[in-house]
């Protein structure tokens, strides 16, 4: 992202913690981010400190730098962190359909409240990772070991939706949602414990040669199960499925509604299973339609 127009300023600045100490700090490290009515701030410090925990108020003085593209504040004295009270947490920025994550962000507390899991979550660097669809933007997860919520994201795969919630914060040139504990993960997907899955074959389908999509999926015998087709957007493209009863085999051959074949990229599986007692489960997975070589 663009670099602050005040690096190398020594300024003051006020907020709560919105970002704890305990989840980005590493060593004899500290670092926490702080945000108040204009945007957040990652604020680094070359020493120990005592933990800051979310939703305290902090006064902190430093020199406006940049690491990997990310704006910090360098915090050289302990003295030049000050707390002075708390306060109520900011509520998260929930993203809208479509949106990634930006410079005007960075640092600040954000949400996706429906997104589908990319691709299985896999280790990067210390921590682990995972991109998540919001619509037709990408928004890449991390996960630090100090956060605990590594073995939460460990369980997760391809296709499961979630809400995921975290600090907008930014590696290289890679804006990332940055976890803070367990919390901060909500898979909304419902569970195989419940005896209700949905699997696809293949993940990449080229309808052209005549391959067909393959649906499975498993639901209690008296569950109504309806099945459509959507793209990034949201939009419906096809209805496979309108309340079958019971555990369904199904193929799609890439037809729309509007009797079109659904052109080359990235779509979305909507099963909606209405239970017995009149409870509902959304199921969601990705899948690519691919063009022929």
């Amino acid at each position: 992202g663009d670099a602050s127009l005040h690096v190398g300023d020594t300024v003051t600045v006020g907020g709560v913690v919105v970002g704890p100490s305990s989840a980005f700090s590493s060593g004899s490290l500290t670092s926490l981010y702080l945000q108040d009515s204009t945007g957040g701030i990652n604020v680094f410090a070359p020493f120990s400190f005592p933990p800051v925990d979310t939703g305290e108020l902090l006064v902190v003085r430093g020199v406006v730098t940049e690491y990997q593209n990310l704006t910090e504040i360098f915090v050289s004295s302990s003295g030049d962190l000050l707390r002075v009270g708390r306060a109520v947490q900011p509520a998260p920025r929930i993203l809208s359909l479509n949106q990634g994550i930006g410079e005007s962000l960075e640092g600040m507390l954000i949400q996706v409240e429906k997104g589908v899991v990319g691709r299985e979550p896999y280790l990067s660097g210390q921590g682990w990772t995972f991109p998540v669809w919001n619509g037709n933007a990408v928004v890449q997860v991390y996960v630090y070991p100090a956060t605990g919520a590594i073995p939460e994201v460990q369980q997760l795969h391809k296709g499961d939706l979630v809400k995921v919630t975290g600090i907008a914060g930014q590696y290289g040139a890679t804006y990332q949602l940055l976890l803070r504990d367990t919390s901060d993960l909500s898979l909304l997907t419902p569970s195989a414990q419940e005896g209700i899955t949905l699997s696809l074959r293949p993940s990449v389908v080229a309808f052209e040669l005549g391959e067909r999509l393959e649906m499975t999926i498993q639901v209690p015998g008296d569950a109504e199960v309806s099945v459509t087709i959507h793209d990034l957007a949201g939009r419906r493209m096809a209805r496979v499925l309108e309340r079958a009863v019971g555990p369904q085999q199904l193929l799609w051959d890439g037809m729309t509604d509007a009797g079109r074949r659904a052109p080359a990229g990235i779509y979305l599986l909507h099963a909606r299973i209405r239970l017995g007692n009149g409870s509902i489960r959304d199921l969601y997975r990705t899948f690519v339609i691919g063009i022929p070589r």
